[in-house]
């Protein structure tokens, strides 16, 4: 059986939440002929650009205009231009991907972002593809974009996002609850003291534990401020340079950082 397990690299979520289906399936399902594919890296370069570059200035840097293009397309009574304009701007730039959707034609497509679900079945409402479409809701509310006819089942992450779905009109026997993705390193136990020891915070010390999305959203500056004096805080970076420039020129005490980039030695 041929599986095609797809996301769209719009932030690292999608990413991450595919790559933790993909290797459980490897690890618990070897007869399955397995493909991970980001969706974008068979879409034209301006379109890839404007998908991740235009997202990340917009949340960034242009909030309020993302806030109103978000209820523009979130509106019922504007959903049919929304939706239409967007399918017709997806399938003019991701002519490669259709395609490989149509010769590949897998047994399983599971889609972790709302642009490859849409394609994948718009072909099925067309019968150029017979793949069982799986879309998994990487987010806790619905936008009007992961909804398209031909999908086979929505997988999500909690009853609220299920009561949403079917509000929206999808049937309940089509809906699943089973949680977000995540990699199973996150089910490891650990020795306290020594992991402690190894980031350098006292394992006796209250210690409160700060994370953001890849983008950085949110006052985690701030609230880095208002905590530091009374606990430790440890930071998770990750591999957003820029938010750890800024705490680490603050110099605050109590204060230590998880990231996924090599740190310059002075």
């Amino acid at each position: 059986m041929k599986v095609l397990i797809i996301h769209a690299s719009a932030g690292a979520g999608h990413r991450r939440a595919a790559e933790a289906i993909y290797n459980y399936l490897k690890e618990n399902s070897p007869d399955l002929d397995l493909v991970l594919l980001d969706a974008l890296d068979k879409t034209n370069a301006l379109f890839r650009f404007d998908y991740t570059k235009g997202y990340s200035f917009l949340i960034n840097y242009a909030t309020r205009l993302w806030h109103w293009a978000f209820l523009a397309t979130d509106s019922k009574f504007l959903r049919p231009i929304s939706r239409t304009l967007a399918r017709v701007i997806n399938c003019i730039n991701s002519q490669r991907l259709i395609y490989y959707f149509i010769c590949q034609n897998p047994d399983v497509i599971v889609s972790t972002h709302f642009l490859p679900s849409e394609l994948a079945a718009d072909l099925k409402r067309r019968h150029k593809i017979s793949s069982k479409l799986i879309t998994v809701i990487t987010d806790y509310g619905v936008h009007p974009f992961w909804i398209s006819a031909g999908t086979d089942l929505y997988v999500v992450a909690s009853d609220f996002t299920r009561d949403r779905l079917v509000m929206e009109g999808v049937e309940v026997e089509k809906i699943r609850v089973l949680g977000l993705p995540f990699d199973p390193k996150f089910l490891r136990h650990f020795d306290r003291k020594i992991v402690c020891q190894k980031i350098g915070i006292d394992p006796k010390q209250f210690t409160v534990l700060l994370m953001t999305g890849s983008f950085g959203l949110g006052p985690l500056e701030e609230i880095v401020e208002a905590l530091h004096k009374d606990c430790q805080v440890l930071v998770v970076c990750a591999g957003n340079k820029k938010i750890y420039a800024r705490l680490l020129k603050r110099n605050l005490e109590n204060v230590r950082f998880l990231v996924l980039f090599q740190i310059p030695k002075n």
